[in-house]
């Protein structure tokens, strides 16, 4: 480094801060600034910005300080932060964790990231531009996150002759912006980062300012008085290890509180109580353990106990449901709707999830609420999930390590949404589902077959209503009960509501699935031809069904096959843009990953088709 710094290696704390704003508005000069007038990178570091600088910038040959921030290729040649750069570095009274976070709405997912542990949020902006889209944007995100402390710094200050009357203008523009978000703790201060106004000591530039410089701010603010602390034990089991005698204990990091030997613990979502017979940390046996700590718990009786469960000292802030109101962040650029089947993780669980309602979504630019019915890249709003199951859930203003979770989808694997938990909902005691005595086995003992749904998918004009009548004909004339759901008849009843947008595609297939279910239940072998364009909702439909009762059959037909049979004239108008969102002209079809069936409709003959499905079928409905 430039100096040697002997610094005294008592305890300090340590603040995790981030810088967020619009493109240009000088995040990355600002922290490069901070980092050279600390001395705090390598002379070879230096030399490497200032061949940088010469290369890519055009600040007339002085050092860009950007560079030490930005240090993808592609960030300096678009002079945009892409990535989260993260730095480390101390000085005499503290240590700081700083995340330079992208300021393009495109990595929107960087910001969150950069910003989920983040105990200060510095909203840069520039005083020339003013409050931009994206300066509310993080904000409202910063406000989402529950970031206890904002410091708005307005930047640039050189440009505008470090005018007072300008500044204060942009603080009470920003003030008004507060009002529709739930920030506390808010500080501003004039700078200019290029110039190193305001940066380690108070600029004479700017004597009308009368508050600390950036790095005295950054050493004084109190960070403990803003620690939510909770004597409640809060323990999220991560793994469950059986050891040689067959007995378990239980591993995974303390949350919140204190636990101690011979404590008696609840153990959700079962309710089960139990006393706590050992605390352990690698090898070492403890009488007690605090927040943060990783430790394994052995219990006096063995109990059924699995991963995900949280032991806690109390239930007080935790309810077991499978509902909950929540904020979220789309980040995928597959757009979310009502109906669509997700996996959820939180804590260290992972369940079935699904979105039932879109309450609003909120609009960046003017922070009002908006109705929609789905939600694309970017999109900020709060919406309603229902859980396949019931699981303990903390709201995240008690506890954000429990209280946050990410939907990710069931068949890429793909993170779409960070999420916050708002309201919890409790399910109603009033309301019961109502199980029939006679059951499905004991209706198809009667029925002298078994009942299953055979769930036909594929392109328009593929030949899926021909085969299932020819099918629903041969079942029939075998004695088996049958009822055939077409798309098009429900679209005549049930779903005459909807349209054939994506959201009520999605929502189509789900009433079609939910009624197929009811029909199997009831003891017939339901013949479904629907489009079903989508792999989640082919998804959903099988979630429903136990296994072995969804039988999936992919009626596979090339578009010209299709487009040169169609007998409804449909592709005809789709090419004339007559019919809008038209499966195979311009809405997708996602071809099915792991059918029971395939039928290739366009190489073989229908007759053949329906007696090969028929043959395989036959053996799978006996009892």
């Amino acid at each position: 480094m430039n100096k040697k710094i002997n610094f005294n290696q008592t305890k300090k704390d340590i603040l995790k801060f981030i810088t967020c704003g619009s493109v240009d508005d000088g995040k990355s000069t600002l922290l490069g600034r901070m980092l050279y007038e600390k001395k705090f990178i390598f002379l070879d570091q230096l030399s490497e910005i200032k061949n940088a600088s010469n290369k890519y910038s055009s600040h007339n040959n002085n050092i860009d300080y950007s560079y030490l921030l930005d240090g993808l290729l592609s960030e300096r040649e678009q002079k945009i932060t892409i990535d989260v750069a993260y730095r480390y570095f101390e000085t005499e009274n503290r240590k700081f964790i700083l995340a330079d976070t992208p300021g393009h709405e495109q990595y929107t997912r960087n910001m969150v990231t950069g910003a989920s542990n983040a105990e200060l949020a510095i909203i840069l902006l520039d005083v020339k531009k003013g409050i931009k889209e994206q300066t509310k944007r993080h904000s409202l995100i910063c406000s989402l996150l529950n970031i206890p402390n904002i410091l708005l710094a307005v930047n640039k200050m050189d440009l505008i002759g470090y005018s007072k009357k300008r500044y204060e203008n942009i603080i009470e523009q920003y003030k008004r912006v507060l009002k529709k978000l739930d920030l506390s703790n808010i500080s501003y201060m004039p700078l200019s980062a290029l110039n190193g106004d305001n940066i380690v000591k108070n600029s004479k530039k700017m004597p009308w300012y009368k508050g600390p410089c950036l790095f005295d701010f950054l050493e004084k603010i109190d960070l403990q008085s803003q620690i939510k602390t909770s004597n409640n034990f809060y323990f999220p089991v991560q793994l469950v290890q059986t050891l040689k005698n067959n007995k378990r204990k239980y591993l995974g990091t303390v949350k919140s509180g204190t636990v101690r030997e011979g404590e008696v613990l609840e153990i959700l979502p079962s309710g089960v109580f139990n006393t706590v017979k050992k605390i352990s940390m690698y090898k070492n046996n403890l009488k007690l353990a605090n927040k943060n700590m990783s430790i394994s718990i052995s219990f006096k009786k063995e109990t059924d106990i699995s991963r995900g469960d949280i032991l806690t000292s109390s239930k007080k802030l935790i309810t077991v449901t499978d509902r909950f109101i929540a904020k979220i962040i789309w980040m995928d650029k597959v757009s979310a709707f009502i109906g669509r089947i997700y996996n959820l993780k939180i804590g260290h669980s992972i369940v079935t999830a699904q979105i039932v309602k879109i309450i609003n979504k909120i609009n960046t630019k003017s922070l009002s609420f908006e109705k929609a019915n789905t939600l694309k890249m970017n999109d900020i709003a709060i919406i309603e999930v229902t859980l396949e199951k019931k699981i303990p859930l903390v709201k995240f203003k008690d506890n954000k390590d429990l209280g946050s979770f990410i939907l990710i989808d069931k068949i890429t694997n793909n993170t779409l949404a960070a999420g916050m938990l708002e309201n919890i909902i409790k399910v109603s005691k009033n309301v019961f589902y109502s199980d029939s005595k006679i059951t499905q086995k004991r209706r198809n003992i009667l029925n002298g077959h078994k009942s299953k749904v055979i769930w036909f998918t594929g392109l328009s004009g593929a030949g899926k209503s021909t085969l299932a009548k020819g099918l629903e004909n041969k079942l029939y004339k075998k004695g088996i009960r049958t009822y055939i759901l077409d798309g098009d008849n429900l679209r005549t009843g049930i779903n005459s509501d909807l349209g054939f947008s994506e959201e009520a595609r999605v929502e189509n297939i789900r009433r079609a699935a939910e009624i197929s279910k009811l029909m199997v239940e009831s003891g017939i072998v339901v013949l479904a031809a629907f489009i079903s364009p989508y792999q989640a909702e082919r998804n959903l439909a099988r979630n429903l069904f136990k296994k072995g009762d969804f039988i999936e059959v992919f009626v596979k037909a090339s578009l010209e096959y299709v487009e040169k049979r169609d007998v409804k004239g449909l592709y005809a108008r789709a090419r004339k843009g007559e019919i809008k969102n038209f499966t195979g002209i311009d809405s997708p079809y996602e071809i099915p990953s792991k059918p029971e069936f395939i039928i290739n409709t366009d190489k073989e003959k229908i007759e053949t088709s329906i007696n090969n499905i028929y043959k395989a079928l036959i053996f799978k409905l006996e009892i």
